[in-house]
C-alpha cells in the first residue's frame, strides 16, 4: 500500500535485510525531504526510482552525495525489477514501497504488488 513517506521509513525498518528499495510512482506533490534524509543514513544500499515522483526523489539523494547508495532511474516497475534482480545481493531483500499512489499506471496498489511480485519472482 505504501503511498506516504512514512510507510516507506517503516518498510526499511521491517525488513531485517533489506539492502534495495523502489520508489516512485503518480506525483502528487509529496514533500520526500525525511525519506531522503533517513535513506542517506539508513542500511539500504540500493535506490532504484520510477515514474514521475522516482524522477523527484532521485533528483534529491543525487544532490546529497550518499556515498552509501547506489541510485538508479527506471522509467517503469518492470525495468525496475529486472534491476533489482541484477543489484540485490544473495540473501538480501527488496522491497517495493513507492511512498507514492500508483493511479495512472496501475489500476490500484493491489495491482502494482500483484505484477512486482511476479516480476521479482520470475526466472531473470
Amino acid at each position: 500500500i505504501s503511498t506516504t513517506v512514512e510507510s516507506a521509513v517503516s518498510a526499511v525498518e521491517s525488513v531485517p535485510n533489506a539492502s534495495t528499495i523502489i520508489l516512485g510512482g503518480m506525483d502528487r506533490g509529496i514533500d520526500y525531504t525525511a525519506l531522503v534524509n533517513y535513506l542517506a543514513k539508513s542500511k539500504i544500499s540500493n535506490v532504484i526510482c520510477m515514474y514521475e515522483s522516482g524522477k523527484r526523489i532521485y533528483k534529491m539523494l543525487s544532490k546529497l552525495k550518499a556515498d552509501n547508495l547506489t541510485l538508479i532511474y527506471c522509467e517503469d516497475l518492470y525495468k525496475a525489477a529486472d534491476t533489482a534482480k541484477k543489484i540485490a545481493e544473495p540473501g538480501t531483500a527488496c522491497i517495493l514501497s513507492p511512498a507514492s499512489a500508483s493511479y495512472g499506471d496501475f489500476k490500484n496498489f493491489e495491482e502494482r504488488g500483484d505484477v512486482f511480485k511476479s516480476l521479482i519472482f520470475s526466472e531473470i
